[in-house]
């Protein structure tokens, strides 16, 4: 078994698309550096400190929200007494379009709401809490009515910031790289990728490397050495378990596809950059 840093819904909102919890830390705190099968938002309510996204670094305080996909890993840091409230969803409640516009990979990952917004939000997170007075379908709706709002209100400060890239329609290779973002530590097979679009596996390759200039096998091993080296660079885990958790199948071909893309083995990369 090796060191997992990825946290499972099943842990946090097992029965459930959508979960709302609220938290507070009275003394200074730090995460583990984690990623998780879930999407999640994180609004502050009160307080300050910094999170550290995909190696990037971002000042926490009230009225931030930072925004963390399949993809991210991420770890937080609190300076003082800080209130957040936590919302995490599955992709089945998103609704349709924001994937493609919201948490697609190179979007900001943190938008600092006005004081305005921020009670908005607020309002719109305390409603979205006691969903658990409705049932079945009725429910369900209601949370991805008000998870919809919630994204909404993100985007209208976006639109504030300029920020917000015109909206259009996702195509092929726009879902294809999407799915891989979210799903490269699981190795999808190019089969089971080329299904995503409804193609077959031989024009799928084709289309692959037309698109983006790389074979299907060799972008794969470009997000899981990417997801290694934020992991060599940001947390203490042991070079095997980076290697399994960025997807690969063996700390052979972990050692050899690194050594291959980055010009030195992954200890020595750790060595280098480490913070």
């Amino acid at each position: 078994m090796y060191e997992s840093v990825r946290l499972k819904q099943n842990s946090y909102f097992p029965d459930k698309n959508i979960y709302v919890k609220y938290q507070e830390w009275d003394v200074p705190y730090a995460s583990m550096i984690h990623a998780h099968d879930f999407y999640e938002l994180e609004f502050v309510t009160e307080g300050s400190g910094f999170e550290l996204i995909n190696g990037k670094y971002f000042e926490k305080k009230r009225g931030t929200v930072t925004i963390s996909t399949p993809a991210d890993y991420h770890f937080f840091e609190i300076n003082e007494k800080t209130a957040v409230i936590d919302i995490m969803f599955t992709e089945q409640i998103i609704p349709s379009g924001f994937a493609n516009q919201l948490f697609s990979k190179g979007y900001p990952r943190l938008v600092k709401l006005s004081e305005e917004k921020t009670r908005n939000l607020i309002s719109v997170c305390e409603t979205l809490s006691k969903v658990d007075i409705y049932n079945g379908t009725i429910r369900q709706k209601i949370e991805k009515n008000l998870l919809e709002s919630v994204l909404l209100i993100i985007l209208s400060q976006f639109e504030e910031y300029g920020e917000v890239k015109s909206y259009k329609k996702a195509n092929d290779i726009d879902v294809v790289l999407q799915y891989i973002d979210l799903h490269f530590e699981e190795n999808p097979s190019l089969a089971e990728v080329a299904e995503v679009i409804g193609k077959t596996p031989a024009y799928f390759s084709r289309f692959f490397k037309r698109s983006t200039g790389l074979y299907y096998s060799d972008y794969l091993n470009v997000r899981k050495v990417e997801c290694a080296e934020m992991l060599l660079r940001f947390s203490n885990m042991s070079i095997t378990d980076i290697g399994f958790s960025s997807g690969f199948n063996s700390l052979s071909n972990f050692l050899r596809v690194f050594k291959d893309s980055k010009g030195i083995p992954p200890g020595d990369y750790r060595k280098k950059h480490r913070q």
